[in-house]
């Protein structure tokens, strides 16, 4: 028993509770960071490949896919599919399905590109 007449095994669960309540907000600031520079990477990257005027259309189409993203994720919390037996457990695998697809667009897209032709001076 600790000062206050609480068991020592309650205050412990309690201490334990709270650094996790710690953890879950450093998470959260770290995460949030990661993901700010992903955004900023990817409207400098729209901004820069666009160019010629089309630096709008890049910009734009960034910021349609991160709205349909944000549309999808809200309609399947109030579908209730993160509660759906059998089917929250899908839901696990669903970020890493669509960052190894993101991964392989972008793959491809690098790849098909046509390399640079090296230009040598000529003496």
């Amino acid at each position: 028993m600790d000062p206050a007449g609480r068991p020592a095994g309650l205050r412990l669960r309690r201490l334990r509770q709270r650094r996790r309540r710690g953890q879950g907000v450093a998470t959260q600031v770290v995460a949030g960071a990661a993901w700010a520079g992903v955004i900023v990477a990817a409207f400098a990257w729209a901004l820069l490949r666009g160019d010629g005027g089309q630096a709008g259309a890049f910009a734009g189409a960034i910021s349609s896919v991160l709205a349909l993203a944000t549309l999808l994720r809200m309609g399947s919390v109030s579908a209730g599919w993160p509660k759906a037996p059998g089917f929250s457990d899908a839901l696990i695998c669903w970020p890493l399905v669509g960052w190894l697809l993101a991964s392989l667009v972008i793959v491809g897209l690098v790849s098909s590109r046509q390399p640079a032709r090296l230009v040598t001076a000529r003496t």
